[in-house]
């Protein structure tokens, strides 16, 4: 009901991600269907006070939560500008569904680096520096947060053709 889901936009190792939008505001966004047997797990832990027990005035438990590790790094690099940020996520029965922002509308075209090289030949020095430097930048700053890609090739690297910027 939140969410409209458009056509496929690519498939991966780990899943599927389709085009859509909120329905509140048509805002556009990327989803991604995972299923769970695909999906890497990672333990949350929260620690909460229990002043119920009568041995003493206060008690510390350790509970946790099992959320996707995919989910976990894209909360840990949200506030990073060359990343895709993620805006909600949901679990189904068989998989979980990813929001995430969706670059380029139909005024500004959005296409991974590999089609956007291959589209426009050889890349000037300027903006393949532009792109480098963006690309370093973020990578850096992912490290910095405490998370590693480890994919990083042209095809997952997303480039709005109207600005040069790439998340």
């Amino acid at each position: 009901r939140i969410y409209t889901t458009g056509h496929m936009l690519g498939r991966g190792g780990f899943g599927t991600v389709y085009a859509g939008y909120r329905n509140t505001d048509q805002m556009p966004v990327a989803i991604k269907m995972v299923e769970k047997a695909r999906t890497p797990m990672v333990k949350l832990y929260h620690q909460t006070i229990n002043n119920n027990n009568l041995n003493s005035d206060s008690e510390e438990e350790r509970s946790y939560t099992k959320i996707p590790l995919e989910v976990h790094l894209m909360r840990k690099t949200n506030h990073i500008q060359g990343v895709i940020k993620l805006i909600d996520y949901y679990e189904l029965p068989d998989c979980y569904l990813m929001i995430m922002e969706r670059m380029g509308t139909s005024a500004s075209g959005c296409k991974d680096l590999f089609d956007f090289i291959s589209d426009n030949g050889p890349l000037k020095e300027d903006l393949a520096k532009q792109i480098f430097k963006q690309i370093v930048e973020t990578v850096d700053s992912c490290h910095k947060a405490g998370v590693i890609h480890r994919d990083i090739k042209d095809e997952n690297i997303l480039i709005d053709e109207k600005h040069n910027q790439i998340k």
